[in-house]
């Protein structure tokens, strides 16, 4: 009796081994499939770019503008740019303060410079478009001091990075990137986003944003949902270099 067991204990471990593996795998399995990814709003928190209450209360007074704005086609391609894109520019440009001005001289919302905006309002003036917000007449006594105001400011931001998104097939980094550094400082280094801390930075603001309003369940306040829209329109890629 006890050669038996000492010939077949080794023999039942095995046995039992053999069977314990598959139920472990399918236990993982079961775990990987049931156990859901972060959501997008917690990826933003740990970055530290989840936006304040106070933030998303100012932005939800412009969120009529941006809707409008970003459902328009711009210019022969018909160009067009996500509404969740324009809010994360807001909020990573000024924090949603319409009277920002930086150091540089960039204004308003999306802290747009006044040379920048002459060549934007002209080729708006070339579309001969209803804009409902702005009219003709506004566009064409355009100055700087505009840029102040958030229809103005939200449909010059809005016409820039929808024709970035289309010159870039959907890069949201390059729409950014040329945003914050210019289309021709992306020209420069062969397509891809320059190497300048301040563009890398507000690429990740804008991005952190963008990923914390792809959630759509967020409130600014007790009762008030916000029609944030899909910003997984065709041709628009959410990827972003890896380097940040």
């Amino acid at each position: 009796m006890m050669m038996m067991r000492r010939t077949t204990l080794p023999h039942a471990l095995s046995a039992a081994r053999i069977a314990v593996v598959p139920l472990l795998a399918a236990a993982i399995a079961f775990v990987l499939v049931a156990t859901p990814c972060r959501p997008a709003a917690a990826a933003a928190r740990t970055t530290g770019h989840a936006p304040s209450r106070s933030q998303l209360a100012r932005l939800l007074e412009y969120d009529p503008l941006i809707r409008h704005f970003a459902s328009l086609s711009y210019g022969k391609r018909g160009a067009r740019v996500p509404s969740n894109y324009v809010r994360a520019l807001v909020l990573g440009e000024s924090s949603a303060r319409h009277h920002a001005t930086s150091h540089k001289g960039a204004r308003g919302l999306t802290q747009i410079m006044p040379e920048t905006a002459k060549d934007a309002v002209a080729a708006l003036l070339d579309m001969r478009a209803d804009f409902l917000y702005v009219n003709r007449d506004r566009l064409e006594s355009f100055t700087a001091q505009d840029l102040y105001d958030p229809a103005v400011n939200l449909l010059i931001a809005s016409y820039l990075t929808a024709t970035y998104h289309a010159d870039y097939n959907g890069s949201a980094a390059l729409v950014t990137a040329a945003w914050n550094a210019g289309p021709h400082a992306v020209k420069r280094h062969g397509n891809a986003t320059p190497p300048y801390a301040e563009t890398h930075q507000l690429i990740n603001r804008v991005n952190a944003y963008m990923q914390y309003f792809e959630t759509g369940s967020f409130t600014a306040h007790a009762g008030e949902r916000w029609n944030t829209g899909s910003w997984n329109s065709p041709g628009w890629n959410r990827a972003f270099d890896s380097s940040f």
